[in-house]
Order: structure tokens, then C-alpha cells, then sequence
């Protein structure tokens, strides 16, 4: 059991004053509190199981428990905490999602039953929505929760709530809270890959391109060749680079933008307030699409395992470092996990989702990080340690403070024993103000294209006609002559249809179909984006 202890040195045996605090919001003296969040701040899953595949259901739920005191302690005995979905308890009778069950043995490996899950952590243990979570160390953990974004009223919300409760070895619930459990299967290639079948379309270029079969071995899990640490594997895989490598290098040619897949435009993976804008906010920490393949290709950078660090923008903050270690695994003040105060990654308070901030409004009365003097000051800490000291730290206490979820009262306060020091940068209660450095990344292009490699200049467009009007579909390209072209129509090629553009009187039984072109010269091979042919 670890103390979470706020002054590790005294300097002398004198104690201030240790009478009970009430938590902020006035509930009144609970004797724990608990803290939950999700491992990522999304998790994205496959909207359907039988073509192309990257992701399957999976969802990691992790909690701390703290028996608050003076001091206050993490405790993983003496009590149980358990998990559920609100207003979700099947998913393998929603939507497409039944397919991940009957096609699971053939993708993964494994066939767990239905509505429960992989585990990539613990294999033999399989969870469905509900159930009691393992302690892991200093805290509990529940591995592939397989929750989809369908509630059990058919509602689609990819910010599904997680209801935490901690029972007493006497089975009474002594804390409780909710907690985002994120899913989304918005992504779906089709403003690539065309509307109708986008994932055919991938298996089907990939197939031409690279000379493989997987238009006739669907189900195929792209980590198969390409290796993806997400799902827990090692190393590149057989193709020798890995997924993310693959797909950002390529689509970063197409500019792309990272809510074409992240997961997609209407959940958005960032949804902290202080971290995010219209695009996401994603250059901001990860870089371009290319810098993300770029770093893999030209300085071995493992995706999943190595990612950006809080302190390139909160520098000369105390902790803020975390080193080798990733923000969502590391600890900080008494053992506590960073994402503990400051919730999941790309949800940091405040979000835009309020559940993201239901614990610190429980517990701290606002949606802030938890112990922020933001809580009741218009910054995060206040006028400083010495306010802190005079109003909630001395004989002299006038109120209590945030730091009292956990704390009951205090040994003798010393500042650098504070989270941060009490040195975090001030940040006032407008968003996104306050001294806080916008470090840009340092962008590691992706190697040149080889000389006299097809490079797009001008894409086919989406058309929409009425029948009997001519279509005609161009693209604009350089590179190393001669340049050979094919025309692909609902995913068969085109007889005759060789050159650049393609023209043809739309028909009624035209609507819908999709057309790219495949091209290749002595150099390389290349393809445009599938494009769709309204006919009215």
C-alpha cells in the first residue's frame, strides 16, 4: 500500500492542524475517492469485419483508489472496483460489429464468445462490459472492454460513459464515478477510396500495386504484414514497415488531413480544450502526416511507443518530464498517475465532453485537474504558495482547498512537495492564455521521391451528371516517360480506357459507380483516389 504523503520532510515534529476537511463540493467526509480514465482519449474499431481490418472492439479502462487521510493512501486491498457501460451491455448485435465474432479466429487468433473480448495484456482473461477490474500495481485495469459506439437504444455515441464503483470487503459502495469509455468507427477511407466499398478499394490498389491476393483472402488484418504496436506486436512486420508508417507516408502525397481517420470529423480524437482547434490541434504535438511516417523511416521512432512529451511545451515545470516513459504511464505526486489529474490523453481538462470532467466536479466542485487552484481562483494556483499557505495551510486556514479530495489535512506543507512544485506554469481561466509554449515540432521530411517517379499534379473529381450527359474524368500527372495508364471502373479495369482521361455518356445504371486509374512507368506505380459518378 503506498502513502500518498504531500510533506515527505518535516522539518520539525510540530504538525499543523489535522481536523477532517470536507471535499470541496461538500459531500461530505468519504473515506475514498477514485480516480478512472482511458489508456488513449480514443479508441477507434472497424465499422464492419469482412474486408480490410485494422482495429478490432477494444477498450482499456484504469483506476486508482485513494483512502483519503492525513495522510491519504492508494490502495489496491481491502476493496473491489468493478466497471460497467451505461445503457450498453451487448455489441455483437449492433450494426456490422457481429462480424468481428465470426471472423475474430480467422484475424486475431482468437474466439472469444460473444460480447466479449480480446486481451492483448492478459489473454486468458476475456471482459465483456461489465465486470470487476485486476489490480496492476498501484492501480486497477480492465483490457478490451469490446464497447461500440451503439447504445442499447440504437443511439450512436462514440463517448460511451464507464460507471466505476468501489465496494468494501462488506460489499457497500464507498466511492463511485463516471468516466468517458471513448469508440468510434467513423473511419471509413471513403474520401479516398470511394463511397461505395472503400475498403474493397484498399484491398483492391494494394492487390494491382504490390502483386497480393487480398481481394480473395477477406477478412485481412492489415497488422498481418504490417506490424502495429497498438495490437501489440513487435516490430515492422513481414512488409517491413509498420502500419502507421505505411499509411501516413502514403496518404501524406495526398494531403490528407488527420480527421479524414482520427477517427473521423464528427468525434474528433482531441477534445481537451487547452489542446486542440478546428484541425484537431494534431501538428501542434505529433507534426505533419509525413513527420509521423518520416520519424519511423529516417529515425526509428516506434509508433505506439514513442510519442511527444508534455514538457516541449511546459518546460521548467517540475514532473512535467516524464523521460523515457509516456505521459499515460507515468506517475507523479505520491505514486498518483498523471492521467489521474489531469485525465486521458487528448482529453485533457478542461474537454469538451463533460463526463470527461464528472470526477473533478464531484469531487472539487469544476472541471479542472484535479488539485488545480483553478478549481476557485481564476488561475491554477492562485496568488502563489504563499496565498495557498496562508488560507489552507496554517493555524490560520480560512477555507478548505482542492488539495482536500485527497487530503484531510496536512503534515508540514513544503512547496516542493506540492504536484509541480506549485511551479506550473499559470495558465488564467481563459483557455489556451497564460505563458504556456507553443514549441513547434521540427518536421523530418520523408525521403524524396525517386527521380522521374509519378507525381499527381491534378485528380479526377466526384461528377454528378443527369443520363445522357458525357462524363469525362482527367488526371494530371509528371514523371520519367512512357507513363501507362488503366481505368478502373467498380473495380474492374476499363477495356480500352489507356490514356489520361477517360470520357463516356452517363447512363442511368451508372449511378454510384466508382473510377480510378492506375498508372506506372519504368520508374514506379501510382493511383489516383476513387471518385464516385452521380446520374440523376
Amino acid at each position: 500500500m503506498n502513502k500518498l504523503v504531500l510533506a515527505l520532510l518535516l522539518c520539525s515534529a510540530w504538525l499543523f492542524p489535522q481536523d477532517v476537511k470536507r471535499l470541496p463540493n461538500n459531500t461530505g467526509t468519504s473515506q475514498y475517492v477514485v480516480f478512472a480514465w482511458n489508456d488513449l482519449g480514443m479508441h477507434c474499431l472497424n465499422p464492419t469485419y469482412d474486408q480490410a481490418v485494422i482495429l478490432p472492439p477494444y477498450n482499456n479502462v484504469l483506476a486508482q483508489v485513494v483512502k483519503r487521510g492525513n495522510p491519504p493512501e492508494i490502495v489496491t486491498s481491502g476493496v473491489t472496483v468493478s466497471y460497467s457501460i451505461f445503457n450498453n451491455t451487448t455489441s455483437a448485435d449492433k450494426g456490422n460489429f457481429g462480424q468481428f465474432w465470426q471472423n475474430s479466429a480467422r484475424l486475431f487468433g482468437v474466439a472469444p464468445a460473444l460480447n466479449k473480448g480480446l486481451n492483448l495484456v492478459d489473454p486468458t482473461i476475456s471482459n465483456g462490459l461489465s465486470g470487476d477490474m485486476i489490480v496492476k500495481g498501484t492501480h486497477f485495469q480492465v483490457n478490451g472492454i469490446p464497447v461500440t459506439p451503439i447504445d442499447d437504444q440504437g443511439v450512436w455515441n462514440p463517448y460511451q460513459t464507464g460507471v466505476i464503483t468501489v465496494k468494501d470487503g462488506n460489499g457497500t459502495v464507498v466511492a463511485s464515478t463516471k468516466m468517458i469509455v471513448p469508440t468510434s468507427d467513423e473511419i471509413n477511407c471513403s474520401k479516398c477510396h470511394g463511397a461505395t466499398n472503400p475498403f474493397r478499394d484498399v484491398m483492391l490498389k494494394h492487390d494491382i500495386k504490390y502483386a497480393t491476393n487480398l481481394l480473395n483472402s477477406a477478412p485481412v488484418l492489415c497488422a498481418s504484414c504490417h506490424g502495429s504496436p497498438a495490437l501489440a506486436q513487435v516490430g515492422p512486420g513481414s512488409a517491413k514497415k509498420y502500419l502507421s508508417q505505411s499509411i501516413h507516408g502514403s496518404h501524406a502525397r495526398f494531403n490528407a488531413a488527420c480527421y479524414d481517420c482520427h477517427p473521423g470529423a464528427t468525434t474528433r480524437c482531441s477534445r481537451s480544450e487547452a489542446h486542440t482547434n478546428p484541425t484537431g490541434g494534431c501538428l501542434r504535438c505529433h507534426g505533419s502526416m509525413a513527420n509521423v511516417s518520416a520519424t519511423i523511416t529516417l529515425k526509428g521512432r516506434v509508433p505506439w511507443l514513442n510519442e511527444p512529451k508534455c514538457v516541449r511545451c511546459h518546460s521548467n515545470v517540475p514532473g512535467v518530464d516524464t523521460h523515457a516513459e509516456l505521459y499515460r504511464n507515468s506517475t507523479g505526486h505520491g505514486g498518483m498517475y498523471c492521467v489521474a489529474c489531469h485525465n486521458s490523453p487528448h482529453a485533457m481538462l478542461p474537454s469538451s465532453q463533460a463526463v470527461d470532467g464528472f470526477t473533478a466536479v464531484q469531487y472539487q466542485g469544476k472541471a479542472k485537474t484535479i488539485g488545480s487552484c483553478s478549481a476557485c481562483h481564476n488561475s491554477n494556483k492562485g496568488e502563489g504558495f504563499g496565498e495557498w499557505f496562508e488560507q489552507h495551510g496554517s493555524n490560520n486556514a480560512e477555507a478548505e482547498s482542492a488539495c482536500n479530495v485527497c487530503h484531510t489535512g496536512f503534515l508540514h506543507p513544503i512547496q516542493a512537495n506540492f504536484p509541480h512544485g506549485f511551479l506550473m506554469n499559470t495558465r488564467t481561466a481563459t483557455v489556451g492564455s497564460g505563458p504556456v509554449k507553443n514549441v513547434p515540432v521540427v518536421e523530418t521530411p520523408l525521403p524524396p521521391p525517386a527521380t522521374g517517379k509519378i507525381a499527381i499534379v491534378t485528380l479526377p473529381q466526384s461528377q454528378t451528371v443527369t443520363v445522357g450527359q458525357k462524363v469525362t474524368f482527367t488526371i494530371v500527372v509528371t514523371g520519367n516517360a512512357p507513363i501507362t495508364y488503366k481505368w478502373y471502373k467498380n473495380g474492374a479495369a476499363v477495356t480500352g480506357q489507356t490514356k489520361a482521361s477517360y470520357s463516356f455518356t452517363a447512363q442511368a445504371s451508372d449511378n454510384g459507380a466508382t473510377f480510378f486509374v492506375a498508372m506506372r512507368n519504368p520508374v514506379g506505380s501510382a493511383f489516383s483516389r476513387t471518385v464516385n459518378l452521380t446520374v440523376q
